[in-house]
């Protein structure tokens, strides 16, 4: 188990992963204007809301080369609101340095299958599980 420093520290490490992964996505999508809701939560504990975004990033540990590095498991469709629902866990243990690559996946998907005016929880809730891990899962392969 990974001990965290503080509470602090772990909002610090969050909001850096939370901005770089907002400035990749601006930067792959710059036409996008979409509203997609982001949360982003250095362990999984419910402190940022994960399970009720449209895409939900839950910090994790996985094991790579010998060595435990940050990872999120990723999370599509929850909300709140009319058919509130908690969201469904799609793909465990995504690096860190990966998940950016992960999310422009879904989103890419988002935009190419879309139907007019479907917002991405409509969408999320339309496509099941598996082509939404064949999407993700490409991400996290690079």
């Amino acid at each position: 188990m990974k001990k965290m420093a503080s509470k602090s520290f772990m909002i610090f490490t969050v909001t850096l992963q939370m901005k770089g992964i907002a400035q990749y996505l601006d930067a792959t999508f710059p036409e996008f204007d979409t509203p997609i809701r982001l949360h982003v939560n250095g362990c999984p504990n419910q402190c940022g809301q994960q399970a009720i975004a449209d895409i939900g990033l839950a910090g994790a540990l996985v094991r790579r080369d010998g060595q435990m590095v940050d990872a999120f498991d990723v999370s599509i469709s929850g909300g709140l609101g009319a058919n509130a629902k908690f969201n469904r866990k799609i793909v465990l243990k995504v690096p860190g340095e990966q998940v950016q690559h992960t999310i422009a996946n879904i989103v890419r998907s988002y935009l190419d299958k879309r139907l007019p005016d479907e917002s991405f929880r409509e969408y999320a809730n339309r496509i099941d599980d598996d082509e939404l891990k064949a999407y993700l899962q490409q991400a996290a392969a690079v």
